[in-house]
């Protein structure tokens, strides 16, 4: 086992790690076969989030991987092995990572928490973000996030929501890092933040005029936005950039999946 450790708060390898296999894709053609979530629609003969699985069972830094989902443990087939264990999905995003949380002990260990639309998703990326987070043992939350350069450069055609920053134009990722024990904090802020939606006042001070005002200008920085974070939640915040682009291959429309299917398909043939 490594460890880091900086004012007496560790990072220690390997990590346990929340798949999120629940959402769903609006859009969704009604064609498609009825599935439980969006993480178990099929790319090519396998279930979406299953991709995922892979890349994070290849990791030697990943421990035990909770499955969140609408299914069973009993229900899950082969395609699933490597799954310790399955919690059930919640109606948002904080619901699933909070069920999952309650699978692992109380701790204040980090846990990795991966989306599971992700289905070219590498080991390499995986193990990146990991080593880049524990770089920074003192915080509590890290979030990944990708420049726009390099997904262009893989993935031409896949669109994104880009963010303007000082330091360039970035999408988020779908992996984050988030200690066992900071959940309810979490879940609380993002409560108070979405009840102050519709006024501005409160907004601006949860995250701070010139934190507004810099994001409206285009010139926040990533400091600025951990800071952001730290003020709005009462924890500490780190950005994690990912020089790898299929961190942010997120599937979230229709759109997206027809041009994964493409890609995968792509994939095999050149490999075969």
């Amino acid at each position: 086992m490594t460890s880091v450790s900086e004012n007496n708060v560790d990072f220690s390898l390997p990590i346990n790690v929340l798949l999120l296999a629940g959402g769903q894709i609006k859009d969704l053609d009604p064609s498609e076969p009825k599935v439980a979530s969006k993480g178990h629609i099929l790319l090519g003969s396998k279930p979406m989030s299953s991709y995922t699985l892979q890349a994070l069972k290849n990791s030697q830094n990943i421990n035990k991987i909770i499955l969140v989902s609408p299914l069973r443990e009993d229900e899950l087939d082969d395609n699933w092995q490597g799954v310790t264990t399955v919690a059930p999905a919640g109606e948002s995003l904080i619901d699933s990572i909070a069920s999952g949380m309650e699978k692992l002990p109380e701790s204040t260990e980090p846990v990795l928490v991966v989306a599971g639309d992700l289905p070219f998703l590498t080991v390499e990326a995986v193990d990146h973000f990991i080593k880049a987070c524990q770089d920074s043992p003192q915080s509590s939350i890290w979030y990944g996030f990708v420049e726009k350069g390099a997904s262009i450069k893989k993935y031409p055609h896949l669109h994104h929501t880009w963010v303007k920053m000082k330091e360039g134009t970035f999408c988020g990722s779908g992996l984050s890092c988030m200690r066992r024990n900071v959940v309810q904090k979490v879940r609380k802020s993002l409560a108070e933040v979405t009840a102050s939606r519709k006024n501005p006042l409160k907004i601006t001070k949860i995250l701070g005029l010139k934190t507004l005002f810099y994001m409206l200008i285009g010139r926040l920085s990533v400091t600025m936005a951990e800071e952001a974070g730290e003020r709005m939640m009462g924890l500490k915040c780190k950005g994690i950039l990912s020089p790898f682009a299929e961190a942010a291959y997120n599937i979230d429309d229709a759109t997206t999946l027809k041009q994964a299917r493409e890609d995968l398909k792509n994939y095999n043939s050149s490999n075969n």
